[in-house]
């Protein structure tokens, strides 16, 4: 990760932001591959079904950090493959920020997996 963090990002208002993108594509379906099948016969997969993998994904970039894993077992819900909700990961993040360099890589992570699957939803 680039150390030179610029100072302007502030890891509270970017996990509040984050939270509301959240809030507004964990209602959308994802087409099986044939696009969006919201109204169609076939139903979608629903981006909130995907929580999990997402912060499985966040976990296994980042187990290997004590700082990542002792904030994530105390302020967070996660259990790895079990159980996982992106809103109180960041509402967490928001309300209890680990380090400033921790909370902007797995913010940036996060945030490049959720315009993933708004553009995703868009195609």
């Amino acid at each position: 990760m680039n150390s030179a963090i610029p100072k302007k990002i502030n890891p509270t208002l970017w996990s509040v932001q984050l939270l509301g993108l959240w809030g507004r594509i964990s209602q959308i379906h994802l087409g099986m591959g044939l696009g969006c099948q919201c109204s169609g016969e076939m139903p979608g997969l629903a981006v909130s079904d995907l929580e999990l993998n997402v912060m499985d994904y966040l976990h296994d970039k980042y187990q290997q950090d004590s700082e990542f894993t002792q904030w994530l077992a105390l302020h967070t819900d996660y259990q790895q493959g079990q159980s996982a909700s992106v809103a109180s990961f960041l509402k967490a993040m928001a309300t209890q920020t680990p380090s400033r360099t921790l909370a902007i890589g797995l913010l940036k992570d996060l945030s490049q997996t959720l315009e993933s699957l708004q553009q995703a939803h868009a195609a």
